[in-house]
């Protein structure tokens, strides 16, 4: 966790030696963390410039902030990293969300396969996208993130299919491939690469679209001998990345 609190800003609310944090961000700073002038902040412009800044005038709708220094953030991942969840029963994707971003995500992006039960309407999708993107945020705050990762709108099979093609590493997470490891498949990727992969759904992959996978040249690798929850697998991915890449 990170010593100061962390917010993130657009690069218009830089202004040469000066920081303005508005909306619900300036409440929260005033009447939750109770933070008054003097007080220190992280201010993250999303693009990896991290800022340390004295809070020189607070009210709930907005509050200055002067400069103290400028560095680059050192929390990200050197791999770009964007996690495609077939989406989960109930609320586990706002689970899913929070961990991963937590974890190095930079996109997450909901997966409409074959064997989804949850299938939510497309009109309260809008509703969940904004309230799942409030999770990215705040986890990225709270875990000193240097960028602010995205959750994207859903996209059915063959649309992820192309998403994991034109990363520089492309894969799915398959529960009855026992021979073909993650650590094996991620041994000779180069640092500044992308990476991108599939969790299947509660009842797993499709036959067909297993087969769809291998027609477009993508692996499907094994997580190891237990099989993991849709919810706990790509979070098992994301730390193995990290442990094994970083």
């Amino acid at each position: 966790m990170a010593s100061m609190p962390l917010f993130f800003v657009t690069r218009e609310s830089i202004l040469q030696d000066r920081i303005d944090i508005t909306g619900t961000d300036a409440a929260h700073i005033v009447r939750v963390l109770r933070l008054r002038k003097g007080a220190k902040l992280l201010i993250s412009d999303m693009q990896r410039n991290e800022y340390t800044a004295a809070i020189t005038y607070a009210d709930p709708q907005r509050v200055e902030c002067r400069i103290l220094s400028q560095r680059i953030s050192d929390t990200e991942s050197p791999y770009r990293i964007t996690l495609y969840q077939a989406f989960p029963k109930s609320d586990k994707l706002d689970f899913v969300v929070q961990k991963a971003v937590e974890l190095g995500v930079a996109e997450i992006v909901p997966v409409l396969s074959e064997r989804c039960v949850s299938r939510p309407d497309p009109k309260a999708m809008q509703n969940r996208l904004v309230r799942l993107n409030r999770i990215a945020r705040a986890a990225a705050e709270q875990s000193g993130r240097g960028v602010l990762p995205v959750v994207s709108p859903p996209v059915t099979f063959l649309p992820m299919i192309e998403g994991l093609q034109k990363a520089d590493l492309g894969f799915a997470c398959y529960e009855g491939e026992h021979e073909y490891r993650l650590r094996t498949l991620l041994a000779d990727i180069r640092p500044q690469s992308s990476i991108a992969f599939f969790i299947g759904p509660e009842g797993g992959i499709a036959e067909s679209e297993l087969e769809l996978l291998r027609e477009h040249g993508l692996p499907a690798v094994s997580l190891g001998k237990r099989i993991l929850r849709t919810e706990t697998a790509g979070l098992f991915v994301l730390s193995a990345i990290s442990a094994i890449l970083e």
